[in-house]
């Protein structure tokens, strides 16, 4: 007999039947007619050495970061470029859909902090990431569709200019990481509402480590919402193009879906298995020290080689990065958890940016920095101080989080807020997610409990057969319940 659940009302939605990938492209193949511009075209990749192309074609707006010998890295200008064009956009009526994307290898390697610590002037750091952060806002907030086309590396300052896109393009190039606690900064540009919504405590582990997600673990992870191949991109953004009226949003995840790379290749560790288990234990501790001695227990696990390997190496990872820059980044990430947008986060993190940039506690930007993108030094920076056990946790509250910032708080409108709810909206569906309708807590659950083929098939229709579903399902599944003498589901 099936157990039963919490009884719950279900959604008033219509779960449309997955549509064959073939049948979507037989469909657009036989109502429209394809552009014939190449990607340099679309997106306005030239000899122009403007740092920022703008282009229109029919409703597409596109702006392509182009500083590919500095990997696109944001800087002042750029951003100056950037703010006008998108209000311009956002009010003419002939825009459709707004595009993001990088020249050559890389979308955005990241904010232009070299030249912050170069200056070495708090004015001047703190007016940087006022505009950035406000940029970013902006982006978040764009009530035309905006797709952000990330093939390449997606870094820092990257990551604010690509994550407030609902709609997120990777490819097998993509290569994602918010590196500050490398140079002695902590993550930033909505990190801190960004990093907290991911799986388990992901986002708390990429926030310490500094370490690299790349190819189609950006798209498993929910950083992209759609994964294709780059050969593929002239197509799909000719497909953008061509898209008839003012398309939602949607329709517009539909259509990218269509270009959706398949099979596959499975989550990579530490994503996925008993090492993402180990991950979610020794990143959910309480602080940056009970993490450190996690490590180390998990590092004596002989059962689990595997674990015990992946412990001792990321334990050695947080040795390098800076004390202070771990503190501030899980007290920002844990804060994160309970803020209602990405607009609460930039205020957030422009209070810590001024904290860093006028060495309220340490030197540890600019040292840092320094060494890494001045000096290019191996090893490990002078961190100020050394040691996790010499930073007091009312140091990093009073130094990088209690009162407003000096200069004054963001400006970001209070009459704009941000276009779609959750930044895996149109993503491949978040463990929290699954764990609802395993428990019976969803808005569209039923009365009883469920099996794993019930639960695989209930995130199929509801997500329309997007690729990866089954296998991500599974693998939460796999890790996180376990099954009755029915093959019925216990949340775990």
């Amino acid at each position: 007999m099936r157990p039963a659940a919490v009884p719950l009302l279900r959604s008033s939605r219509t779960m449309a039947p997955p549509s064959s990938r073939l049948n979507m492209l037989a469909k657009q193949l036989s109502t429209t007619a394809p552009s014939q511009k190449s990607t340099k075209e679309l997106l306005g990749e030239t000899q122009n050495s403007a740092p920022v192309l703008f282009t229109e074609n029919v409703g597409l707006r596109t702006f392509t970061l182009n500083r590919p010998k500095a990997l696109n890295a944001l800087d002042g200008e750029m951003i100056d470029l950037i703010k006008p064009k998108l209000e311009a956009w956002e009010k003419s009526p002939s825009t459709s859909v707004i595009v993001s994307a990088g020249a050559g290898k890389a979308y955005c390697a990241g904010g232009d902090v070299k030249a912050i610590a170069v200056k070495d002037d708090p004015s001047f750091g703190t007016n940087y990431f006022r505009n950035e952060f406000e940029l970013d806002y902006q982006l978040s907030t764009l009530e035309k569709p905006y797709v952000a086309v990330i093939d390449g590396f997606v870094m820092g300052g990257g990551a604010g200019l690509s994550l407030p896109a609902p709609l997120r393009v990777s490819t097998d190039n993509t290569v994602f990481a918010f590196p500050e606690t490398k140079i002695g900064y902590s993550p930033d540009v909505g990190a801190t509402y960004y990093l907290s919504r991911l799986d388990g405590e992901i986002g708390t582990y990429l926030a310490l480590t500094s370490n690299t997600v790349s190819g189609a673990d950006v798209y498993h992870l929910g950083l992209s919402t759609h994964h294709v191949s780059a050969q593929l991109l002239p197509s799909l953004l000719s497909r953008i193009s061509d898209f008839p009226g003012s398309p939602s949003l949607p329709a517009l995840s539909d259509a990218l879906d269509e270009f959706a790379t398949a099979p596959l290749p499975r989550s990579s560790s530490p994503f996925a298995g008993p090492v993402r288990a180990a991950l979610d234990s020794a990143f959910s501790r309480r602080s940056v020290e009970e993490i450190f001695a996690a490590l180390e227990e998990l590092a004596k696990n002989e059962s689990q080689p595997e674990v015990a390997k992946w412990a001792n190496e990321t334990r050695e990872t947080l040795e390098l990065r800076s004390p202070t820059s771990l503190k501030v980044a899980l007290e920002s990430v844990r804060r994160g958890r309970n803020m209602r947008d990405v607009g609460e986060a930039l205020q957030q993190e422009f209070r810590f940016a001024e904290g860093f940039v006028r060495k309220e506690a340490t030197p540890d930007f600019k040292t840092g920095v320094t060494a890494l993108l001045v000096e290019r030094s191996k090893g490990r920076p002078a961190w100020q101080p050394s040691t996790v056990s010499e930073v007091p946790s009312s140091t990093i509250r009073s130094a990088f989080f209690d009162g407003p910032p000096k200069s004054g708080p963001l400006n970001l409108p209070k009459d704009r807020k941000p276009s779609v709810p959750h930044p895996a909206t149109y993503a491949l569906p978040a463990e929290a997610e699954i764990e609802a309708y395993v428990r019976g807590n969803h808005p569209a659950s039923g009365g009883s409990a469920v099996t794993a083929d019930e639960v695989v098939r209930f995130f199929e229709r509801r997500r329309r057969g997007k690729v990866g579903i089954a296998e991500k399902v599974r693998e939460v599944l796999e890790r996180r319940t376990e099954k009755d003498e029915g093959g019925y589901l216990t949340w775990v």
